[in-house]
């Protein structure tokens, strides 16, 4: 899954769903499937979905947090910086 997050207004945000960030300062468009992000406040973040559902369904049947697996790209095939 991959998000971008602002660090300018703490918003995370889904570029499929929403293409700006609370503040303004974020943006992305989506070109070819990349998703290309814009703003001195961009960050990228991936995360594993495998490993999110396996955390969900633990949550789900043990009421207990774990974690799961994401992470801060600086090169991908899934993000560029504009």
């Amino acid at each position: 899954m991959q998000l971008i997050y602002c660090v300018h207004c703490d918003d995370v945000f889904n570029p499929v769903v929403r293409n700006v960030c609370a503040c303004e300062k974020t943006s992305t468009t989506i070109s070819d499937g990349v998703v290309v992000y814009k703003g001195s406040y961009a960050f990228p973040v991936q995360l594993d979905e495998r490993s999110m559902m396996l955390a969900l369904e633990y949550y789900r049947k043990y009421g207990v947090m774990t974690r799961f697996s994401g992470w801060f790209p600086t090169e991908s095939k899934y993000f560029k910086k504009e």
